[in-house]
């Protein structure tokens, strides 16, 4: 999963072996986007890319031995207010069963932040009202490789 990965409807990723996937920002330009990379030969259904404004996510649903599950790259931009609403929308294209993981710009003292942004607010809200678990490790502060 790649998150904030610049890329635009004209860019490609070409690693051997690996397919790629991408969301791009949809004003067209190299900034804010998202990127799935996965082994050729795997079992699974790309979704439609998720290209709003405030949240952009390239998503492939793999079939496992114990059903589907939705695998997302996510990146929300810094300057775009995001809803409750908005974050719920989006988890619903995701099935009964995903890992959605990046860069979500949204602090909140629960995953470790020092403070807590109305961003990180309307997400753990979101969270909270749709049952859905967090995973994080709150010492952990790399989380990222940049290429």
């Amino acid at each position: 999963m790649i998150s904030e990965s610049n890329v635009t409807n004209k860019s490609s990723i070409n690693i051997l072996g690996y397919s790629t996937y991408l969301s791009p920002h949809p004003d067209g330009t190299a900034h804010a986007g998202s990127a799935i990379v996965d082994r050729k030969g795997l079992n699974y259904n790309l979704l439609a890319p998720y290209d709003k404004d405030y949240l952009q996510a390239a998503s492939v649903m793999v079939n496992t031995r114990t059903g589907f599950i939705t695998l997302s790259a996510v990146y929300c931009p810094p300057k775009h207010k995001i809803s409750e609403a908005n974050f719920t929308d989006f988890f619903k294209t995701l099935g009964n069963r995903f890992i959605a993981g990046g860069d979500w710009n949204a602090k909140h003292i629960y995953w470790g932040s020092r403070l807590t942004t109305s961003r990180g607010r309307s997400l753990k809200v979101c969270l909270d009202s749709n049952h859905l678990l967090t995973l994080f490790n709150a010492t952990l502060r790399l989380s990222y490789l940049r290429l």
